[in-house]
């Protein structure tokens, strides 16, 4: 009766086992599956990277305030990313009416980003954002 009792232990001890290493398996077969996601979602960003058009050196040569900048302009402090985007004709404001005025706050568009979501926040111009 004792090596009946220790052959069912044996069988038991031998099937946590299995579950164990098909546990670890699942786990590994997640693990790569989410590896590969990650890496395909990153060779699709840099994919619409690549298709901001490169600069013309001719138009910005002169530029000497980062207010004639017409690009999307980004700005690193310590902490934080700040990315200018102009917005040209989006807010037209009241200039040209009579005790109207147009300031150039009103052309641009300033966005706090985390330096995670910057390949994603350029992505997300639209090509007219790009001179």
């Amino acid at each position: 009766m004792g090596l009946g009792l220790a052959l069912a232990l044996t069988l038991a001890a031998c099937h946590k086992e299995e579950q164990a290493v098909v546990g670890v398996a699942k786990t590994a077969e997640k693990a790569e599956q989410k590896a590969q996601a990650t890496a395909s979602e990153r060779d699709s960003e840099l994919a619409q990277l690549a298709l901001i058009p490169l600069p013309t050196k001719s138009m910005y040569v002169n530029v000497r305030d980062a207010g004639a900048w017409a690009n999307p302009f980004l700005s690193v402090g310590a902490s934080s990313l700040s990315l200018r985007i102009s917005v040209t004709g989006a807010n037209p404001g009241t200039a040209g009416q009579a005790g109207g005025s147009h300031t150039k706050s009103a052309h641009y568009h300033e966005v706090q980003l985390r330096p995670a979501d910057l390949a994603q926040a350029l992505i997300a111009l639209p090509a007219g954002a790009w001179r």
